[in-house]
């Protein structure tokens, strides 16, 4: 069952192996339990029906339950392999309080993806062949083999935080681009999460962590940023720059400037306005900076 419902808060494993592939086509299938597949060297394919994957040295894919999927091998390749299964039942490792001490499983957990290729930015092939060579020790200790797999999934959870990892990067260029677009329309973290294709919590640590603040600091200190721009180099109100820019109201827009320059939106104007004037005198000609003559030209017929 998958590791993203809030029921299943156990987790205990299924299968395992440790293979060196010389050539392997399996069928498409899916299965109950969560797997992970790592490439420790050479190189193979795992097609699920968004599409095909190639994964090479220190990559691995993360798929929850329930995902049709095929592996392919051409040539050689040795693979680490985990599959294990979440339910209600007490067995195995318990991942609300794994969540509840590392922030990595917890952002991992509200991502809610069935689907994860990541680069191993952190340890995961060491977290999962230990792993797998205490899960061969029939005689293993149980206490032992927890705390390995616990390990493993705090790894494979701070890949995923990584800014090099293909996941992070891909949503926060998402955000990122959607806030750009749609910066002076009322905006929240829910609206720009579903915008971008995850759990906003998972998100929220993504800016926390790449950019230092939390979502709407960062749409805010953009809205500010042009703020400042429209303040210096146009006649427009205040109240409309505030609206113009994204705020819906002026006591917020005051509240959020003053925060960050110590000063109001008028204060600020008066010590950093241009002065620009529209006005270029009578005559169609005008002195560039080096002297030399020019004409004016018509904005209105004029193709940039």
């Amino acid at each position: 069952m998958s590791i993203y419902r809030k029921e299943n808060i156990y987790a205990a494993p299924v299968a395992y192996y440790a293979l060196n592939l010389k050539e392997f086509h399996m069928d498409m299938h899916w299965h109950d339990r969560c797997e992970i597949m790592y490439v420790v060297d050479g190189c193979c394919t795992v097609e699920t029906r968004q599409g095909a994957v190639s994964l090479s040295d220190r990559q691995f894919i993360f798929l929850d339950t329930g995902v049709p999927h095929r592996l392919e091998v051409a040539a050689s390749c040795t693979l680490l392999n985990y599959e294990f299964r979440c339910s209600t039942i007490p067995r195995g490792i318990n991942l609300k309080e794994l969540s509840a001490k590392s922030s990595a499983v917890q952002s991992f957990l509200c991502a809610g993806k069935k689907i994860l290729v990541l680069d191993d930015q952190c340890k995961v092939g060491y977290a999962l062949k230990d792993l797998i060579a205490e899960l061969e020790c029939r005689e293993g200790e149980t206490y032992l083999l927890e705390l390995l797999f616990q390990r493993m999934l705090i790894e494979c959870s701070g890949c995923a935080l990584k800014i090099g990892g293909i996941t992070g990067t891909v949503y926060l260029k998402r955000a990122k681009e959607f806030i750009k677009e749609h910066l002076c329309e009322s905006l929240n973290a829910g609206v720009i999460s579903e915008n971008s294709g995850i759990h906003v919590s998972y998100l929220q640590n993504l800016f926390s962590r790449n950019i230092g603040c939390g979502i709407m600091t960062y749409v805010n200190n953009l809205r500010i940023e042009q703020a400042c721009f429209l303040l210096k180099n146009s006649s427009m109100k205040v109240t409309d720059i505030a609206f113009q820019v994204g705020f819906n109201s002026r006591q917020h827009f005051s509240y959020t400037f003053e925060k960050q320059f110590h000063i109001g939106p008028k204060q600020y104007r008066k010590l950093n306005s241009q002065n620009l004037s529209p006005n270029t005198g009578d005559s169609q000609q005008y002195l560039s900076e080096d002297g030399s003559q020019g004409e004016r030209l018509s904005l209105n017929n004029t193709k940039l």
